[in-house]
């Protein structure tokens, strides 16, 4: 599908749509598990390793991919993120943090997810056989993201891609374990996106990307201008100044550069992460776009 953009005054991309939620990446802390994916039903793989990020003391990993301790600092910019509870009331007892780390780990989801610009999840009990429970994990995967062009001559942001994924895992009451039984996918064609600068915008961008932070950061890996707006001129500290936003083009960095259009100069630079994450209270959570 290709759309045309009606309104280029703000110079803003569907990127900041897709992402969702904009979370100031620091102080973040987020613990990460990947399962085991041995058990019954499990497609014959290499298997995961379980791997961890958190705060002091270290995270805790039992072998059967699930955590024996905890701690967790709630983040201090969980943007539109709530804490859930450890335990799912569903009928089975199945947790659904453990559902999710053997759903979004297991290898052919990763295959999807690791290079998407961003997707999401769908946790939902299916079926019951006996003391079996089966849990699907729905998930929808965008990207990853092709751009071409510049900021002078106007972008192509072409997500090339929109996955749909049905991830089921088995549970028995009690047993702790969540094997995946069943993966599916289905992939569409993604989203092609004209995106470009009027002559005031690009004049602004040019400022900014001469500043030594923002030739830092865009040395670092591919990125792409994706906003250039200005400040409304009620605003006391910034107002008439423009922002200027530049995304990691497969990765969830971004940096703010505020620029003074009076001055030619770059008042200010701030990074943040076009980051969402669902947490839980055992101090899990899961993060898109992957990290």
């Amino acid at each position: 599908m290709y759309r045309s953009r009606p309104d280029l005054r703000k110079g803003i991309s569907a990127a900041a749509v897709l992402a969702v939620v904009i979370v100031v990446s620091a102080g973040l802390t987020v613990v990460f598990l990947y399962p085991s994916l041995s058990g019954s039903g499990a497609t014959t793989s290499p298997t995961t390793k379980l791997m961890a990020r958190s705060r002091s003391p270290t995270t805790l990993l039992s072998t059967t991919g699930f955590p024996a301790t905890y701690t967790f600092t709630t983040p201090p910019y969980s943007t539109g993120s709530t804490t859930k509870p450890t335990v799912n009331t569903t009928s089975g007892g199945w947790q659904e943090w453990a559902v999710l780390n053997a759903t979004l780990g297991y290898y052919q989801t990763q295959e999807y997810i690791r290079t998407a610009w961003n997707y999401t999840f769908n946790v939902v009990q299916t079926a019951t056989n006996g003391r079996l429970v089966y849990i699907s994990d729905y998930i929808e995967a965008v990207g990853p993201l092709l751009v071409t062009g510049n900021w002078t001559t106007g972008y192509l942001l072409n997500y090339t891609r929109v996955s749909s994924l049905n991830v089921t895992a088995q549970y028995t009451p009690g047993s702790g374990y969540y094997p995946v039984v069943f993966f599916s996918a289905r992939n569409g064609t993604g989203m092609m996106e004209p995106l470009q600068f009027n002559s005031t915008q690009q004049k602004a961008i040019s400022i900014a990307v001469t500043n030594n932070t923002v030739e830092a950061f865009t040395s670092q890996f591919p990125t792409f201008v994706d906003a250039a707006w200005v400040f409304p001129s009620g605003n006391k500290t910034f107002g008439g100044d423009y922002l200027v936003t530049i995304f990691q083009v497969n990765g969830p960095k971004t940096l703010n550069v505020i620029v003074s259009m009076s001055g030619g100069e770059v008042a200010s630079t701030y990074g943040q992460a076009r980051t969402t994450e669902d947490c839980f209270s055992i101090g899990v959570c899961f993060e898109s776009p992957w990290p």
